[in-house]
């Protein structure tokens, strides 16, 4: 394996540290519909649908621990209805991200989610 060492990485346009892309950029993403398919992805091996309104992405590389993991969730989509997603705590973990989805009663609807995941990896 190569290593590859360097302090700012640039387009030509705009540079950045690479301490901020080694330390602050996602980990995962992960956009799902609710139909329960996964439309688009970075380091997203598969979505396990766990009933209504229930998702589960799976990574393809892990986190270092359960604890490395910060999540964030949205959902979009479907009737008028005020929707809206939360981190599942009780799916989430070094290798899972899980979302929640709701509607405005609080009662569990399938719509469109995603997720962003930050952490260290394994």
């Amino acid at each position: 394996m190569s290593t590859i060492s360097a302090a700012n990485i640039s387009d030509g346009t705009d540079t950045v540290g690479t301490e901020y892309v080694v330390n602050g950029s996602a980990k995962a993403f992960c956009r799902g519909s609710s139909s329960g398919n996964i439309t688009h992805s970075f380091n997203i091996s598969s979505l396990t649908d766990n009933g209504v309104g229930s998702y589960a992405y799976n990574t393809t590389n892990d986190y270092a621990s359960d604890t490395s993991v910060t999540q964030t969730a949205t959902a979009f989509g479907g009737s008028t209805n005020t929707r809206w997603a939360q981190v599942n705590t009780s799916f989430t973990n070094a290798s899972t991200l899980a979302v929640l989805t709701r509607n405005s009663s609080g009662s569990a609807v399938d719509t469109g989610q995603s997720a962003t995941s930050f952490g260290e990896l394994a």
